[in-house]
């Protein structure tokens, strides 16, 4: 007799696997997964937005049955591992066929159109045409490439299995031979255990520290804010990507990086403009109204003796350069010992 377990493993905010529940079926039957999945989404409250699984048929058949309104993917790596085996003994070889076939799969900035166009390109100019594998993962293209999956929010990062399997190789640290059922179930709460003491402490982690930020532009420090220190370094490396440092200064103990953009974001305003259903005009009408040099009332304006006073009453700091007290930082420095000469 054969149990077979089925957790349900999605990401949390620190990009980390999670384990959101998970069931024991005695069969991969269709009747099995649509028990599982009427039982996840009582227990849950509501069903999945978007769920990846292998190319299980009794699965797919569940999915359809109990999620309704859930969009099913295919793990792409588990099929584009296969191609190698599905191509004829003349392409193996081929380096061009792969890189176009890779470029044309992998990529999310393609439309649906734009990859049928391209995927029988490749077919007929290779000869794969009649190679049944590739129609039959043709036909069913909306359940793994990601071009259609352009339309859901994040769909084109979700592509793959490894988390889950990642998970379900950890859960094995915790299992022992021949354990009866009672044994394995402690196994797994002390798995998931363990999951949720490590969310903690990095949640305490992003509450007590402050990222190092690598450029001066406003896009940065609003993400490190935004994300946890995880997500943000994936979104600082795409920042960095481009741009390219000149200097480095530390300045009241912050480390500052003086950068300067070496290309454009093409990809990020494109999916700006998608967000929002429109493109940026190239004609903007609208102009910030001409700045008044002298703000405030006369009531608000102080004379040079009286900010003098003011500015003798301040309590002395500590200079980041020179580290004298005074009133004066490592910015004018220089000129604040010029003066003083």
């Amino acid at each position: 007799y054969c149990t077979i377990f089925a957790p349900f493993t999605g990401k949390d905010n620190h990009s980390r696997a999670v384990t959101f529940g998970a069931g024991l079926l005695s069969s991969e039957a269709r009747d099995s997964y649509s028990w599982l999945f009427g039982c996840f989404v009582r227990c849950m409250g509501v069903a999945p937005k978007l769920i990846i699984t292998d190319q299980d048929w009794g699965m797919k058949l569940a999915v359809q049955q109990v999620l309704l309104q859930t969009r099913h993917r295919w793990c792409m790596w588990h099929i584009m591992v296969k191609v190698s085996d599905k191509l004829p003994k003349s392409l193996l070889g081929n380096e061009d066929l792969k890189k176009e076939l890779n470029a044309c799969v992998w990529s999310d900035l393609l439309e649906s159109d734009e990859f049928d166009i391209i995927w029988n390109d490749i077919m007929e100019w290779y000869g794969l045409e009649d190679v049944h594998w590739f129609g039959s993962m043709f036909e069913d293209r909306e359940f793994w490439v990601p071009a259609y999956f352009r339309d859901f929010p994040m769909g084109s990062l979700l592509r793959t299995t490894s988390m889950t399997e990642s998970e379900n190789s950890s859960f094995k640290n915790y299992k022992k031979p021949r354990a009866n059922l009672v044994q394995f179930i402690n196994f797994f709460n002390c798995a998931v255990g363990d999951q949720r003491n490590a969310n903690s402490r990095l949640n305490y982690l992003d509450y007590s520290t402050i990222p190092d930020l690598s450029t001066q532009f406003p896009i940065e420090k609003l993400a490190s804010t935004i994300y946890t220190d995880s997500i943000f370094k994936h979104v600082q490396q795409e920042i960095s990507m481009e741009c390219e440092i000149v200097s480095i200064t530390v300045e009241d103990n912050i480390k500052m990086h003086k950068t300067v953009v070496v290309r454009s974001f093409p990809e990020l305003k494109k999916m700006v403009e998608e967000f929002y259903g429109m493109a940026v005009p190239d004609v903007i009408d609208v102009h910030p109204p001409d700045v008044v040099r002298t703000k405030g009332s006369a009531s608000d304006r102080v004379s040079k003796r009286e900010s003098a006073i003011r500015k003798a009453n301040k309590p002395l700091r500590r200079c980041g350069k020179c580290h004298e007290m005074g009133r004066h930082d490592s910015r004018n420095c220089g000129r604040f010992n010029e003066k003083a000469d």
